[in-house]
Formats: C-alpha cells, structure tokens, sequence
C-alpha cells in the first residue's frame, strides 16, 4: 500500500503532524526576527532574540505536537461517528423502501440466531456458567476405579477418607459425602426427600459456601451427644416453609426425629445436585474400612495444578493398596476430575449430545446466513445503476462497500434482538423440565454469558451475509457501466457462480442435516423398542422409607413392608404386586461375585453380577418372564441355604446346557451359598444401551434396609392405583410418606438421551429442509428473471416452450445433485462423529442417506417447477418490444 493511499484511508501520519508543527513555529519565528529587524537589530541577533522569546523550543515543538494529535484523533472519531450514523440513517431509509427484502432477511436471521442462543442457553448451566463456590477450580472429586465393572467413581469408607487427610499434603481440606431418602413428617404435609450427609467441613471448608441464614455446619455438630441439626436447601425452605426467616432455630422433624435448623444455604449452593432439599452431618463412626458409601471431595492448596494433586492422591492410595490388600488392593486405582464433571453422572453423554445440538444449530444458521446472502447479493446486482450513479458521483469502493454493510449491520442487529428474545421466551420455565438429579448451576436464562454469546453470533451474521455481495458488487467498474450506459442490473459471472457455490453448500449443509436427524430417529425408535426383559407399561411404582424412630427393629421394617403388599395386592385395579430394592433402572447398583463350588477359581477373582432382592409376588407385577422353576416367596429363607432366583444370563454362564434348578451358586466374597429355585430372563437395569443384564434376586427377608419400592400392576392405566395404593399404605402407617410414578417415567429417563437428542434435532432438520427449499428456489427463480431477454430470443428463434422450462428444471437439478454429493460426504463424516450417542453405537446407514438425498433432489425439482412454468410462459415478442 502507498503512502498516499494510507494517508487518504487512515489520516494524516505522525510525520506529517511534526512536518505540519515545525512549519508553524518556523512561520512564527521568521516572522518576529523580521520584526526584530525592522526595529534596528541586526539579522543574526534578531534571530538569537526571536529564539530565546520563544523559550524552550523542543519543549514547545514536543507539545503542540501532542496537542495536535490529540485534536485529529477526536475530529476523527467525531468524524466516523457521524458517518455511521449517516451510514445506518441511509440504510434505514433505503431498507423502508424495500421492506419484502428487509423483512425475510431480519425473519430468517431470528430462526438462525434465536436457534443458536437458545441452545447455548440451556448449555450454559451445565458447562459455562461458574461453581457458585469460591476457587471452583480447585475442587475435585475422587474415586475408585474398577476397571472390570467400568466403574470409576466407586465410594471410599470413612477409615480411608480419614488416611487420605493425613497422607496428602497437596489438599488445603477433604471432604466427604452420601444422599439418602428421607420423611419429612413436621405440618400436616409428610413428604419424602432427597437429604445429603455430610462432613462438617463441607461447606466452611471443602466448598466454601457461606449460608443465606444462620450457619452451616461445625465439627462439635458431630460430636458425641450433639444435638439432630439440619441446613436447608433454599428451595426446601422457599416452597414448604414459604421462606420464613424465623426457620432458623426452630424444629422440623426428618424421619420421626426432631432437628434444629441452624441454617439455609443459598439458591445457587447446589450440592452435590438439584435433588437434594437439606443436609445432615455425618456421625458415622470412622472404624469399619470396608463400609465403602462415601464420596470424596477435596479443595486443593492455593498454587496447587489439579494434575498434581491428583497424582498425590493416586500415590498415597498405591501406599494404601499395599498396607491393606484386601481393602484398597481390590481396587485399579484411584480418579479424580473436577467437581463439576464429577457430580454431573453423565458428563460424557451430556457434552456430546451438546456439541452435536450446536453444530446443528450452527448448521441451520450458517443456512440461514447463505440464504440471506443469496438475497443480498441478487438485491445489490440489481442496484447497480444506484450505485454506479453514486461512484460517478465521486463516492469511492469502501464508501459504497461501507453502506451496503451498514444495511447488513442494521438487519443483524433487529435480528439478533428478535433472535435473543425468542431464545428467552423458548428457554423460560426449561429449569422446571430438566431433570434435577443432572447437576447444573441455575436455570437456562440469558444472562451475561448468553448475551455476549447472541452479540457474538449477530456481530459475525453480517461479515457472512453482507460482506460478500458489498465487495463483489464493488469490483465492477460502476462508474463506466453508467457513462456507457450499458447497466441492465444482471449479475457477474462471478456472482453467479458464487450464488450457485452458496447455493450447493447450503444444500450440502441441509442433507448432512436431515441425514443425521434420520439416524437419532432411528435411534430413538430402536431404544423404545429395546427389549427390556420386563413389562413397563402397567407398573406403578410407590417408594416409601420407614423411619427408624418409628421401626427400630429390623422385623418391624420387614413387617411394615409385608403388611403394605398384602394392602396393595387387595387394592381396587391391582392385579399383582411386590417389592424390591434397587428399582431397574434406578441408577442404583449393587454387585456381587458369583460362582460355583468347586470352581477353584478365589472368590475376589469371579465375574459380577448385579443383585437385587425381591419379595414375593414382584415378578408377577414387573411382567418379568419366568423360564424355569419358581419365584420367590416368604419361606424362601427357612433352611440351611437360602433360595436365589437367578436370570437366564447367569445360568448360561455357570451352567451352560444344563438345568440350573436345585444347583448351588455362590455370592461374594465369602462364598455364600444359595440353592437355585427359578430362571428368569435377563433384564435391563444398568440403562439400555446393551443387551439385558444378568442378575440374581435374594430373598427381602435378607435385606435390611428401609427403603424400597413396591410394584404394582394395573389392569389399565398404571396412574388409576394411584388413589388405592395410597390408601393402601395410609391403612398400615398414616403418617408415612409415599412417592408415586409410573414404571414408564423411569423408562423414559432411560431412553431420554436418545428421544430428546432426536427431538431436537427433527426440528432442526425441518428448519434447514425450509431454508434449504427457499435458497434453491430463489436462485433459480433469479436466475429465470435475469434470463428472460435471453429466453426470450431463443423462443422466438424457434426453441419450445417445453425445452426452456426443461432447462430451468435441468440447470436446478445439477445444484442440488451437486449439494447432495456434496451432502452425503458431511453427512458420512457427522454421523461417524455421532456415533457414540446413537443407540448401540449405530454408525451411518445407507437407508437413511438415501432417504435425505431423496429428499433433497426432491427438493430440487419442487423449487424449478414455478420458475420453470413461468420461463416456458415467457412473450417473447411483447418482451423484446419493451426491451
């Protein structure tokens, strides 16, 4: 770039501010040593005297100079200020005068923008938006690995928590924590929560969280003879206690037991998820070191890298493995990740299914923008004699480039506002939806990080749509095609193979698009279809937990229990029912080691299995099939050996051939036997992307805790049992809490990655089939209207009418053919991509790219029909005489 062209494009240089100075004080110099002069001195005193007046001249020359760049520097943000505004006043006048153009452009970047932000919004709780915790960056969570059981957050006991805040000096404070269910009975609303255990340090320490009101735990809250305490979760406290400030140091009461509430922790203090409504301390003993339920949380030293200090943890539990072998030596090692990855269960899946939703959506908006640019461009083409009046006018290439942009700029900004809020009126009330056990930091809302996220994506649609058209249209000698008089609005050839390039990718886009959607469809459709081993559609699931102020006995829970499925089975609509503990598909897991004797195999080394146990009459409730043998019933734990009742899995894999009835099996560690009486088949319970688990059921009469589920089948609709089974429970204990859902609920959480990724997608397919539709159609629509003078010397020449239409539909067919190939490449590479978040890992199907290029051609030959029929209707002698 020349001098001179700089100097016109960024204003004068710092040369020539000193160049323009120097000339000034020498102009003043020169003038008083003439005066000088003039009144007897002679030349070089003069001269001498003119100097020292003007005191110290580098100083002097040093100022105005500054002085000097200062003033141009406001006089040319002043300056481009006003140009601006005149710009974007020009571009709103010129915009009301084509409002069609103006309001499909600002429509189309509303879909796109509002898409974009919309999905970033509802993102942003689940990754962007920070801990509500002081330093998050330094918490982490630890766990054991098993590798064999593809378990990587297996819990710790307190023994082993308390040897890691000895051993690791890398950790400013260790934490540790468990979630239960538990009766809430104060009022006259019972009502079952979510509470978490923790250590007392938890919060001052570890998290760092201070309360809204009063205080959150102190370690004497643990000690011998303590008082029951409790801190409240903010919604806890807003919806059943209506916010009362008086709450603190008053009593509610948590499974029959009186606690004093000491405090209520903040809205944002969520921990360790959305679920939990209060927190208790945790008064375990520390002794027992194979009572492993407790998860691990530590806040690592101010200067400590979370790599580092991970690693002392993985070296102190390699010390550990050695010390206790039968202990910490069962286990792989140890993980650690920060606490947001942590506490979110399904980070992975969450964080593919996000970025697979926003470069679709991206996808949809870069749709949109060539949409828009094609329509810009074909409205800047026909403009020309607009704008070659205005360069013969002496407006230079950025002057003309810097106004169409301004209209570009001022179109972007109405869009992305519309855009923006649409994405709040799509994402309001999404918090209430979302599942709350799926730990994020607030509700999807716009704040600052979604705003600047909408500004960023409006600021770039015009450098997309605008740019282009503006510098493609200001290559063109304008100024020439007026004086020559030879305008006629058409395009360049390089216009219109642009137009047609946008044209191909937006199609290409829009194939790969729909071509992905097909596959999260077919996906979604396979995982409803899964079969799950058990009859979800009529089970109605009712989850109550015994308190043990009011059942201190192991036989009074057992009891209770026993009591409430013969209320159940006799309710009104109840064809059977049974309880059990863990629920399928409850994400709740227990495992065991299981052989046979005299395998000779050690028992730490045998295979998993899952465990459950199950009373009488569940199995016919679940709508589980029965192969062989019996179920379970009450008497099945009279005897020197218990009965065990044993999935189709498990037998094929002990006693492959042979009749499992009668055999003995042996669980755990220790061995322990169980006599064989049924054979069930294999069910779903650690989620649905796999084949049925295998899996044993123990008598419940084994089973000790006070949490379990009862199961009962309807006749009809599952949800009609709801009034008799809480009757039903009201009949053996009034007081006590139950929780009713129907069996499908869980299997629709189960199956939710897959149905909602394919929901969000199937809109966004349809949106990018519409856009795609309008960019092929405006083109070749276009591209008739500019060739009609040519259309209509051929006709009179003697082409058919037929022929021309033909050659509309055949110049539209080669775009699209040209986009789906192109389509079908971006569509073989997202769905490769997309693999691990399709059901059973289905990778790309020739069916469904098939199907989206069908489409797509379809596409092609809908949008040339109106545009064909109007070429072949064409006039010619009444268009060339106009012409």
């Amino acid at each position: 770039m020349s001098i001179r062209r700089a100097f016109r494009l960024f204003g004068r240089s710092h040369r020539s501010i000193e160049a323009e100075v120097d000339e000034e004080l020498r102009f003043h110099l020169d003038g008083r040593a003439a005066e000088l002069k003039a009144g007897g001195l002679d030349p070089s005193d003069a001269r001498e005297r003119a100097l020292a007046e003007m005191g110290d001249l580098h100083h002097v020359r040093h100022s105005l100079v500054s002085l000097t760049e200062r003033r141009r520097r406001r006089e040319g943000w002043t300056m481009k200020l006003e140009g601006l505004v005149q710009d974007l006043s020009y571009a709103a006048r010129t915009l009301r005068r084509s409002p069609g153009y103006a309001l499909t452009v600002i429509l189309t970047l509303t879909v796109g923008i509002g898409a974009t932000a919309s999905v970033f919004s509802v993102m942003n709780p689940f990754f962007f938006r920070p801990l509500p915790f002081p330093d998050a960056g330094q918490l982490i969570q630890l766990g054991h690995v098993n590798r064999e059981a593809g378990f990587e957050w297996a819990r710790f006991s307190l023994a082993q928590i308390e040897d890691y805040r000895d051993r690791v000096g890398s950790a400013a404070a260790i934490g540790h924590y468990y979630y239960g269910s538990y009766n809430l009975t104060d009022g006259d609303r019972p009502e079952r929560a979510t509470g978490g255990v923790v250590s007392t340090n938890t919060f001052s320490e570890v998290l760092r969280a201070t309360p809204l009101l009063g205080r959150s735990f102190q370690p004497e809250d643990a000690g011998p003879g303590a008082a029951d305490v409790v801190v409240l979760d903010h919604r806890l406290w807003s919806a059943r206690y209506a916010a009362d400030p008086s709450i603190v140091g008053s009593s509610i009461r948590i499974d029959g037991r009186a606690h004093e509430v000491i405090g209520v922790m903040r809205e944002e203090a969520v921990f360790p998820f959305g679920g939990v409504r209060f927190w208790l301390p945790d008064r375990r003993a520390t002794t027992d070191r194979g009572n492993q339920g407790t998860l691990m949380i530590a806040r690592l030293a101010p200067g400590v890298d979370r790599a580092e200090g991970i690693a002392e943890f993985q070296s102190v539990h390699a010390s550990l493995a050695v010390a206790w072998p039968d202990v910490d030596g069962r286990w792989d090692g140890l993980h650690g990740a920060p606490l947001r990855e942590a506490l979110n269960f399904i980070w992975d899946l969450l964080r593919l299914s996000f970025t697979a939703f926003l470069g679709a959506v991206l996808g949809v908006l870069v749709i949109a923008c060539v949409n828009v640019t094609g329509i810009t461009l074909a409205r800047t083409q026909s403009r020309i004699r607009e704008l070659g009046v205005r360069s013969s006018l002496g407006a230079g290439r950025g002057r003309l480039v810097r106004q169409l942009v301004s209209e570009s700029v001022l179109l972007a900004i109405v869009g992305g506002a519309l855009g923006t809020l649409a994405a709040a009126v799509l994402t309001a009330g999404l918090g209430d939806i979302l599942p709350p056990d799926i730990y994020r930091v607030g509700d999807p809302t716009l704040d600052v990080r979604v705003l600047l996220f909408a500004l960023a994506v409006t600021a770039s649609a015009p450098l997309l749509f605008g740019l282009w058209p503006a510098l493609a249209v200001s290559r063109r000698d304008l100024a020439s095609l007026v004086r020559e008089g030879t305008v006629r609005g058409g395009q360049s050839r390089g216009s219109r193979r642009l137009r047609r390039a946008l044209v191909i990718g937006e199609v290409g886009v829009g194939v790969a698009l729909v071509a992905v959607t097909g596959l999260f469809l077919q996906s979604a459709r396979a995982a409803g279809d899964a079969d799950l081993g058990f009859e979800p559609d009529r089970m109605l699931i009712a989850t109550a937990t015994t308190p043990a102020f009011d059942y201190p006995e192991t036989e009074e829970v057992g009891a209770f229990w026993e009591s409430a499925r013969e209320a159940v089975a006799a309710a009104p609509g109840v064809e059977a029912a049974g309880f059990v503990y863990p629920l399928l598909l409850n994400n709740e897991l227990f495992s065991a080691r299981m052989g046979v004797p005299g395998d000779g195999v050690d028992p730490t080394e045998r295979p998993p299995v899952f465990r459950l146990w199950a009373s009488e009459g569940y199995f016919e409730a679940a709508g589980i099939r029965r192969i062989a043998g019996r179920t379970l019933v009450a008497s099945d734990t009279a005897g020197d050996v218990s009965a065990v009742v044993v999935s189709s899995g498990v037998a094929e894999r002990l006693w492959p051939g042979a009749d499992p009835l009668g055999r003995t099996i042996e669980l755990g560690e220790g061995a322990t036997p169980y006599r064989v009486v049924g054979v069930v088949a294999d069910q779903a319970h650690d989620g649905i992307d796999g084949t049925p688990d295998a899996m044993v059921y123990l008598p419940m009469s084994e089973f000790t805790s006070r949490r379990r589920f009862m199961v009962a089948r309807a006749a009809g609709d599952p949800l009609a049992l709801s009034g008799p089974v809480r009757e039903a429970f009201g009949s053996v204990d009034p007081g006590l809490p139950v929780d009713l859902q129907a069996m499908n609920d869980l299997v629709f959480q189960a199956t939710f990655q897959w149905s909602a990724g394919s929901g969000v997608l199937a809109l966004f397919g349809l949106i990018a089939l519409l856009l795609a539709s309008i960019g092929v159609y405006g083109i070749v629509a276009h591209t008739v209207e500019e060739r009609r003078h040519e259309m209509a010397v051929r006709m009179s020449l003697g082409a058919d009418a037929s022929r021309v239409g033909g050659k509309v539909v055949r110049d539209s067919m080669a775009l699209t053919g040209w986009g789906v190939a192109l389509g079908l490449v971006l569509a073989f590479a997202a769905a490769r991509a997309a693999e691990a978040m399709l059901y059973g890992g289905a990778g790309t199907d020739p069916l469904v790219l098939m199907v989206a290029a069908t489409v797509f051609v379809g596409v092609g030959v809908v949008a040339a029909i109106i545009p064909a029929r109007r070429a072949s209707r064409i006039e010619p002698v009444a268009l060339l005489r106009v012409d």
